[in-house]
């Protein structure tokens, strides 16, 4: 039964990049080569939703998101335990889901160019992160938060000004 679960879960995911029109090279049909994928890349390809069973992808260690017409990440990118660096800039992004920074592994955060307003502070929890880049967002306040900016200013590479004030 679990089988035929996971069956039906690679079978939409590969319906998906059918109706998104990546072909093969962007994105293998194969079920042996998504689960092997370390590194997966749907930059600028048109993309408004990011499907659940991307979490199945469990060897993951690159996701290149960015230049699509994203507004949400799914939780289940929280499933991507390998993950070291997601590149979601030039999005529409408004938050980024709070499993994200469960990744144990993740080193970067390219998020800029989206409408993010908020930043939990669990951001700073994350063993791992080495960078954060937030600029051109609508962080506002938040960018201007002594606290916040001190925090950010631990990791070696931090971009976070240059937001959009809220008016």
């Amino acid at each position: 039964m679990q089988h035929t679960t996971l069956s039906q879960s690679f079978t939409s995911l590969i319906t998906w990049a059918d109706d998104n029109h990546l072909s093969e090279v962007v994105f293998p049909r194969d079920i042996e080569r998504l689960l092997s994928l370390k590194k997966l890349n749907l930059h600028n390809q048109n993309l408004t939703s990011i499907p659940p069973e991307i979490g199945l992808l469990k060897n993951l260690k690159e996701l290149y998101l960015s230049y699509n017409q994203l507004i949400s990440l799914p939780k289940e990118v929280g499933e991507l335990k390998s993950l070291e660096v997601l590149w979601i800039m030039g999005n529409k992004l408004s938050t980024l889901p709070k499993e994200l920074y469960l990744l144990p592994l993740l080193r970067d955060i390219i998020a800029f160019d989206n409408q993010i307003t908020n930043i939990p502070k669990d951001l700073f929890t994350m063993p791992c992160l080495e960078s954060i880049f937030l600029h051109n967002n609508a962080l506002g306040a938040l960018a201007m938060d002594e606290d916040f900016v001190l925090e950010l200013k631990k990791y070696e590479h931090t971009v976070y000004n240059q937001n959009i004030s809220e008016v």
